[in-house]
This record gives structure tokens, sequence and C-alpha cells, in this order.
């Protein structure tokens, strides 16, 4: 018994069919490894500031906790390739949102997904402003896309990246004091004291701030940037008198259209004019 050839092709044909067309041309032009490596160095270390950029950081307990930053994680997207990458707002219950970030690996298969919660309110239960919360749920976006892409890449891939940004970090032609003059004007337009600055750094002078503490205020910069914290806490600031007048007012407030720590009007157009500014 024979059986028709274009019978026999038709289960083949259809099974195909079925499979989306980035799966198939991910696993027709596999990733190279090495090369996307590379490219991701390059584009990781291409300046000094983009270097910074890759690094969050700030002190707790007396330790530096540091890694890989969002804009990082964006690099790393786009070298290893063939990934499909997605976010959404899961609830919103008034006082808490929760965020899901999702990869697919279209390559290998590999599917992950994290979930993550923000607060949206201030310490008195006072719901944020509509500014507020769009700011909250589009920093914890991105927060979980980065957290699930360095789990869907391997380290391997990624924790060299990283490290030759951090290296790069001290590599560019700016100066050292024009680089910790820009980095204090940074935190001074969010509200910052000298006295504040330095001890989040845990050091007594402008002058002892070195190259790991222009990192450290770097990190915390980005940190700051893209989960929207209050630069006190990110750099571990503690001001008591401020906390005791806190609790000793009873009495509620509104919440305001933008928080404390945010750049004045003015501030931010101070950083846009003036050239050579980090912002």
């Amino acid at each position: 018994m024979t059986t028709d050839p274009q019978i026999k092709r038709q289960p083949d044909s259809f099974a195909l069919a079925q499979i989306d067309p980035d799966v198939i041309a991910a696993r027709s032009f596999p990733r190279d490894q090495d090369l996307a490596k590379a490219d991701a160095v390059k584009m990781a270390t291409v300046s000094a500031d983009v270097a910074e950029a890759c690094n969050y950081s700030f002190p707790r307990a007396g330790k530096t906790i540091s890694g890989p930053s969002v804009r990082l994680a964006e690099i790393v997207a786009h070298a290893w390739g063939h990934l499909s990458i997605a976010s959404r707002i899961v609830s919103d219950d008034g006082q808490t949102i929760i965020v899901e970030g999702a990869v697919h690996d279209r390559q290998n298969g590999n599917r992950i997904s994290q979930q993550i919660a923000r607060r949206v309110t201030d310490k008195r239960g006072n719901r944020y402003s509509d500014d507020m919360v769009t700011n909250t749920q589009n920093a914890a976006q991105s927060v979980a896309l980065r957290d699930v892409i360095f789990r869907a890449v391997p380290k391997s891939f990624w924790g060299p990246v990283y490290e030759a940004a951090v290296r790069a970090c001290t590599a560019g032609k700016i100066p050292l004091p024009d680089r910790r003059a820009n980095a204090l004007k940074w935190f001074r337009a969010r509200g910052l004291e000298e006295a504040d600055i330095l001890q989040g750094l845990g050091v007594a002078k402008l002058e002892d701030i070195g190259e790991a503490e222009i990192r450290l205020l770097s990190g915390a910069r980005n940190k700051i940037n893209e989960e929207g914290c209050d630069p006190r806490s990110a750099l571990g600031i503690v001001d008591r008198e401020t906390v005791t007048l806190e609790i000793s007012d009873p009495e509620p407030t509104a919440a305001p259209d933008r928080p404390p720590w945010a750049p004045s009007e003015t501030a931010m157009a101070a950083e846009v004019t003036e050239p050579g500014g980090e912002g």
C-alpha cells in the first residue's frame, strides 16, 4: 500500500503553522553568545555616563547593596535577542499596586514571570495623587522587567557585562572633583543638604568623597530614578527630628501633587540648560 506524499506532509505543515513565526526565526538563526556578549560590553561601556547608569547601589546597615540596573537590563535584552518582554498591572486595591513582568525566550522556550508590589499611600494612609500613582506604576513595571530579564538571561552572560560597566565608571576623562561636584549638585536639587549627604556616605567632609562614594551616589541616583524612592531612604539617612514631628502631628494631610524629594521646576531647568551636568 502506498501513501500519497502530499497527504503524508499535511500533518507536519499543519503543526508548523501553529508555531509562532518568531519562534521559527529564533531557532533558525540562533544567537551567538560570544558576539552577543561583546556587543553588550561595547554598549555598556561606550561612555562613563552610560556605565554609571548600569549600576544601582544604596547603603544598608553599614554595607553597600549594589546590583545591575534597569538600563543594563535593556542592554542585556537587546544583545541576547529573541526575547518577548511584557509587563502589566495586576491589581490596585487603593493602597498597594501589584505589577507583573514576563519574559519568553523564543529560542529555548524558557518562560519566566514575576510579580512585585508597591505601596501607593503615604505614611498617614493617604493615597498618592494620580500623577504619583502613575509614576509608581511605571517604576514598578521597570523593576519587574529588570528582574525577569536577569532571571531569563544566565548570569554567566550578563555578569561580565556588569563588571565591565563597573570598571568603566572610573575610566572617563572627567576629573574627580568635577564628578564629585556634579553628583552633589544632583542630590542638592532634590532637597538634601551637605550634612545629609555626608551622613549617608559615612564620611566627615566633602574632601573624603572619593571614587567609592561617587559610585554609591551614582548608584543611589539610578535607584531613585528607576524606583521612584525617597533620596533620604536611598542613602540611608535617618532624620530623628523629622520622625518625631511626624509622629506628634496626628492630623492627616492631602497627598502632594509631587513627592517632596522631586526637583523643583527651576532645578530641572538648570539641569537641562547647564552643559556638562550628569542630570
